[in-house]
């Protein structure tokens, strides 16, 4: 590439930076971030489910004069702490896909307050207002969950305290309780977490119409001799 055309590349790369993101541009970047946001549960829904069966594989194995249910406790615990990095990669990817939802919901009131057309005006109301609802609709839903998920970790963590100390038969007989109830709670979150996520993915065929298709990436030119 010639110091001719590489200059104008740097100039409308510049120019291309510093404009406003057109509508179906910024509706493709909701779209994206909501695509991430789905990802993210279902990979929270997957810790938990790994993390409760190994619990039932300690219990399984209470009586184990190798020792080996040690190294499946210590399986457990790390279960338990990926399950708060999964809960907040979920919470990094909703505040992303609610961050760029609100932007783009909120250009497109302020766009279309403009209209004198009463009737494309309420047209766009309607069709704007319908999608933040849904999008609100996820909101409280994901609130709701993240709270449930949160004591359900408290309650693994309490778990592996006490079988820190205590990994004989009378260990997980005390515990018995805790532990069945963990694998009921476990199973409710996943069943929560794969509904949310299919609403996620409702939202983001709403979303689908109006965005933007993603930039095709352009070929280095070949350097000349």
């Amino acid at each position: 590439m010639n110091r001719t055309a590489a200059l104008a590349l740097a100039a409308a790369l510049s120019l291309s930076a510093c404009r406003t993101p057109t509508a179906p541009e910024r509706a493709r970047a909701a779209f994206e971030h909501a695509e991430d946001y789905g990802a993210a549960l279902t990979a929270l829904a997957d810790e938990i489910d790994f993390t409760c069966e190994t619990l039932r594989e300690l219990q399984a194995n209470a009586v184990d004069p190798r020792g080996s249910n040690r190294e499946t406790f210590e399986t457990f615990t790390r279960g338990v702490k990926n399950l708060a990095v999964r809960r907040d990669e979920a919470r990094k990817e909703y505040a992303r896909m609610n961050a760029e939802t609100h932007v783009f919901l909120g250009s497109w009131g302020t766009d279309t307050v403009t209209l004198r057309d009463a009737s494309l005006a309420r047209q766009a109301d309607e069709r704007r207002a319908s999608l933040q609802a849904s999008f609100e609709s996820l909101a409280r839903e994901d609130l709701a969950l993240q709270q449930k998920i949160e004591r359900y970790r408290l309650e693994l963590v309490d778990l592996a305290t006490v079988l820190g100390h205590d990994l004989s038969p009378r260990g997980f007989s005390g515990a018995a309780a805790a532990i069945a109830r963990a694998g009921t709670g476990g199973s409710a979150l996943r069943a929560e977490l794969a509904l949310l996520a299919t609403r996620v993915e409702g939202a983001r065929a709403e979303l689908e119409p109006l965005r933007a298709p993603a930039a095709t990436p352009v070929a280095a030119e070949p350097v000349g001799n």
